[in-house]
């Protein structure tokens, strides 16, 4: 957790002091952005690439070479330095296992519009950031006319869009829904809860888009 790295910062280096502001990845991204004549942070760090790499468009940021930094592939490193990549996530998909078995689950998104699932199926809405990231690489890797056809199929399916992965992980784990479709870290987070929950990790078939 972020709470721990700053903690582990500030018993190395007792002599800086550290102001967290957290937020949602659009509350801190416009704070940025209003604050951009007189910073107030020095470090931003969100999970959405696409918010920063908007931000660096927008002159947000100065640019850095963290310790370290050169060893990273070039995919994960802005060319100018204006953003160092820290993490990896990955879209899964959560399920109950008290009401969905492994053999049952699902191992594509794609099959979340089979209409088995009808009712059955919870995701953040358009709003969240990281079903919005999803939603532009599906647009590179499949391309427009079939992502159109997997969002129309998600409604179609009558799945029910939720204002932020929490929720999602909650309304699974306590059986509310069947699966649900989140970052990886939700799962592990809701099992550590004592809920029983499952995760695929989906598209792994040789023809399949992969992990998004």
């Amino acid at each position: 957790a972020l709470r721990d790295v700053l903690d582990a910062f500030q018993a190395k280096y007792p002599g800086v002091e550290i102001l967290l502001k957290a937020g949602s990845n659009s509350q801190l991204a416009n704070a940025l952005l209003e604050e951009q004549n007189n910073p107030q942070a020095d470090i931003f760090i969100t999970t959405e690439l696409f918010t920063i790499q908007s931000l660096a468009r927008q002159g947000v940021f100065q640019p850095y070479r963290p310790r370290g930094g050169d060893r990273l592939p070039a995919q994960f490193v802005d060319p100018d330095h204006l953003w160092t990549g820290l993490t990896q996530r990955a879209r899964v998909i959560m399920y109950n296992t008290e009401l969905v078995s492994e053999q049952q689950t699902p191992q594509s998104i794609f099959d979340l519009t089979d209409p088995a699932w009808r009712g059955q199926v919870a995701s953040a809405n358009s709003k969240n950031g990281s079903l919005q990231a999803q939603v532009a690489a599906m647009r590179q890797i499949v391309g427009e006319a079939a992502t159109e056809r997997w969002l129309q199929g998600m409604l179609s399916n009558e799945v029910t869009w939720f204002g932020g992965h929490t929720d999602v992980r909650k309304a699974v784990g306590a059986g509310e829904f069947k699966l649900g479709l989140v970052n990886h870290y939700y799962h592990y987070l809701q099992l550590e809860e004592g809920s029983p929950v499952g995760i695929v990790f989906p598209d792994q078939s040789e023809d399949s888009i992969g992990l998004i």
